[in-house]
């Protein structure tokens, strides 16, 4: 389709423009946030003053590739475990399984190519995700693999 949604992220309320079919096709929230009878559906606008650009700059680039960019040399400016952690988040927030499975085969892919485990996220994941979460138990496990338990404390 040809019509757009206006996304605006941030305190600073950066804009992006998103086909309304492709995003409401992946995202729960969008689904419903843009099919009833609100002022979201009627405006083709959603607000996101609490999701940081950088982590809706990587939804708005998956949604249409469907491939995680987050490399640094990217210009997102933070770094790529902390920009991977807290999409997982947004993914959690929009209802988008997709786009949080391809978020934790991201992370795997940066454990994997830096040699580190998730140690210094876990606290992060285990206060912001549910107990079934996936990314909460690629966590445990990874802590549990170094026997690294200081963080249940």
């Amino acid at each position: 389709g040809t019509t757009f949604v206006t996304v605006l992220v941030g305190r600073s309320q950066e804009k992006f423009l998103v086909h309304e079919g492709l995003i409401r096709a992946r995202s729960a929230f969008f689904e419903k946030a843009l099919s009833r009878d609100w002022k979201e559906a009627q405006k083709k606008l959603v607000e996101l003053p609490e999701t940081d650009v950088p982590q809706f700059t990587l939804y708005e680039r998956w949604l249409y590739t469907s491939t995680i960019y987050s490399r640094s040399e990217d210009g997102l400016g933070v770094s790529e475990g902390r920009l991977l952690i807290e999409s997982y988040f947004l993914g959690d927030m929009l209802q988008d399984a997709d786009f949080k499975d391809a978020v934790i085969d991201a992370i795997i892919n940066v454990l994997i190519k830096d040699k580190i485990y998730a140690t210094f996220w876990g606290k992060d994941i285990y206060e912001n995700t549910p107990p079934e979460s996936p990314l909460r138990k690629l966590t445990v496990d990874c802590h549990l693999d170094q026997r690294d338990t200081d963080w249940f404390t």
